[in-house]
């Protein structure tokens, strides 16, 4: 195992005295530069990361421990773990199980969140609200069951008489006349033989985004009662916690889960086999830390992660289907680690001719981002990188995946520190796949598969500064007019290889353009060109006089000069 080092430097082999003491420095174990295929991971020294998310017994707090493992060993669960004593925060909770296993662990080999699921022990669904600025105001409850026969009790916790109802779609109010903690308590008369959701659709505990109601519900502990979850703290400006047991079986109308909710840590249980009615999940929660996601998510999730500020690690999970619809990562700026199944397909909504996405990767702290194996899929199976996929400011590695056929307006945008693009030979058609706004641009190269150059390569007003190479594929045959003028306005170098057959108009008016090469045998057909009077051109050496012969190329005369000449001058 791994040494683990404490915070004042010390070091320890295979164990530690007490989980509260460790305190890990990950800059001094891991890169903190960011892998994305989870096969490979970014750990050179090949440690795996595990994150245990679990409650304190005596307090009832989360709290999270890293642990280091070699690949291929078995994770050692944390073993301070086990049923939480009744506090003023939460009820006695009993320990269900963690949510992925030591065997899943060591197959997965990269770095993971783990989290423990827990049940009150009693088995009721508990809601604790703080009514400490409020007096006089509506509370809600929503519940849905199919059977008939199952009746509902909800002690309000204020010494009221206890509620029942026996209706399928049940919208609960209650109007509190004290200030205080309020502790909801929420039962069925027997186990469900049908879909129970808690919560149903939003604004359950939510006033129009803000007010009152938002500021009450502050910690959920789901009880043996449901076997749905869907939103019930979207929000809720206030909330802490919650707590979701392994018989939840189903996510129903689950959008914008925890949306704008202070939680630190979060643990979906490893039993969710079913998602309904689109059911999507929003991760905004801008203290969060860690979530933990079971390995296996049913069809068709979506799944943003936005505005988490102190979001250290995210690990995508392995969806039933293999795919992902919409995946952020808006001003997750401490996100420096992000892990998803190697062979994940993002849909897009693209059907044809480009148009906008709903899969986007913007983590704008991860450093290297590795598509190799990864899909982006229309709903016609078409692998097409959409407009807007990749925009992460301190992006400075990107490998994409070969298979993609298309890549649309500004596929990349707002990558700052991106230093070289390479498309993927499988990439047929462009349209301005890169944006300008990327400008520490120095390298494009095209890949194979571009045959006829009828786009330019970087899209927006202004030019990047910083390119000064351009490398073409043996296969492309054809530019037309404009394509390389704007984008490459302070190339010294621009070669074209022997496959060229035409070139258009005003592809070689670059005002810091030094040398070209052109390696066709038979000059290829060139369009009018506002060239440097100094540019020397380079070619084949049985072709110079045919090239200062032909057409256009003629105007150049003695500067083109045979390539057995060609010194390598601007070639860096």
């Amino acid at each position: 195992m791994a040494k683990l080092i404490y915070g004042d430097g010390r070091e320890v082999g295979g164990g530690t005295a007490s989980l509260d003491e460790v305190n890990y420095k990950l800059d001094q174990i891991h890169d903190l530069v960011a892998g994305m295929n989870s096969s490979d991971g970014d750990n050179t020294d090949n440690l795996i990361e595990v994150t245990f998310i679990y409650r304190d017994r005596l307090t009832g707090k989360e709290k999270a421990i890293n642990q280091y493992y070699n690949k291929g060993e078995d994770a050692k669960f944390p073993t301070d773990v086990g049923d939480v004593v009744e506090t003023e925060d939460n009820p006695a909770l009993t320990f269900q199980e963690w949510n992925h296993t030591s065997e899943e662990l060591k197959n997965i080999q990269h770095d993971f969140v783990v989290g423990a699921t827990y049940i009150p022990t009693d088995g009721k669904t508990y809601i604790y609200l703080d009514l400490d600025d409020y007096t006089g105001l509506t509370t809600a409850i929503t519940t849905y069951n199919l059977s008939a026969d199952r009746q509902w009790y909800i002690d309000w916790g204020d010494g009221s008489p206890i509620q029942s109802t026996t209706t399928n779609i049940t919208l609960v109010n209650k109007t509190y006349e004290t200030y205080g903690r309020k502790v909801i308590k929420v039962w069925l008369n027997s186990e469900p033989n049908n879909r129970c959701w808690l919560g149903f659709g939003r604004n359950i505990f939510n006033e129009n985004n803000s007010g009152p109601r938002s500021a009450q519900l502050k910690h959920v502990y789901i009880g043996a009662g449901f076997n749905e979850y869907s939103t019930i703290a979207d929000r809720c400006q206030r909330f802490e916690s919650i707590t979701i047991p392994n018989n939840i079986k189903s996510l129903g109308m689950a959008q914008e889960t925890f949306y704008n909710v202070p939680v630190k840590y979060f643990t979906l249980p490893r039993s969710i086999d079913t998602m309904h009615l689109g059911a999507e999940f929003t991760f905004a929660a801008p203290i969060a830390e860690y979530y933990s996601l079971p390995i296996s998510l049913p069809l068709n999730i979506t799944i943003r992660v936005t505005n988490c500020y102190k979001l250290k690690k995210f690990v995508m999970p392995y969806v039933v289907d293999d795919r992902v619809l919409m995946l952020l990562g808006n001003n997750c700026v401490e996100l420096t680690r992000f892990y998803f199944r190697p062979d994940m397909v993002f849909r897009t909504n693209t059907t044809g001719g480009g148009g906008s996405t709903t899969t986007a990767l913007n983590f704008p702290s991860v450093k290297k981002l590795d598509l190799s194996r990864a899909k982006f899929n229309n709903a016609d199976d078409v692998s097409i990188l959409p407009s807007n996929t990749i925009d992460m400011a301190s992006l400075e590695e990107l490998v994409l995946p070969e298979g993609i056929t298309q890549m649309f307006n500004t596929s990349i945008r707002n990558c700052f520190s991106l230093k070289r693009i390479k498309l993927p030979d499988s990439v047929e058609e462009i349209t301005t796949p890169i944006d300008s706004a990327c400008s520490s641009l120095q390298e494009v190269e095209v890949g194979k598969g571009i045959v006829h150059l009828s786009s330019r390569l970087i899209g927006g007003w202004n030019s990047v500064e910083q390119l000064r190479r351009l490398r073409l594929p043996d296969t492309i045959e054809t530019i037309d007019n404009n394509m390389l003028n704007s984008d490459f306005t302070r190339a010294l170098l621009l070669e074209f290889p022997a496959s060229i057959q035409s070139i258009g108009n005003s592809n070689l008016n670059g005002i810091w353009l030094q040398e070209v090469i052109c390696r066709s045998i038979i000059p290829p057909t060139l369009g009018t060109q506002s060239t440097n009077a100094g540019v020397l051109f380079y070619v084949p050496d049985d072709s110079v006089q045919a090239y200062r012969d032909a057409t256009n190329w003629s105007a150049y005369g003695n500067r083109i000069r045979p390539l057995s000449e060609y010194r390598g001058n601007y070639e860096n």
